[in-house]
């Protein structure tokens, strides 16, 4: 059974509200659901690796090609 894209695009809405865009995004394989605390602060600490990730391959582009900081 495949799983709906519908958690991954809400996701992403919430991210793009708040000024967040990741340049990667795949589906998230995870073994706990949202509503359950533990799984909730798991989903936290992947979020927050994927936005520092971005970030950090974002500093490194801009450090190599100046003109990437105006896109």
């Amino acid at each position: 059974m495949a799983t709906p894209a519908w958690p991954l695009l809400a996701l992403a809405h919430v991210l793009d509200r708040e000024g967040v865009r990741l340049d990667e995004v795949g589906p998230l394989q995870t073994t706990r659901y949202a509503d359950d605390q533990d799984g909730a602060l798991d989903l936290a600490a992947l979020i927050t690796v994927l936005i520092r990730a971005t970030h950090g391959r974002a500093t490194t582009r801009c450090q190599r090609d100046p003109a990437e900081a105006d896109r």
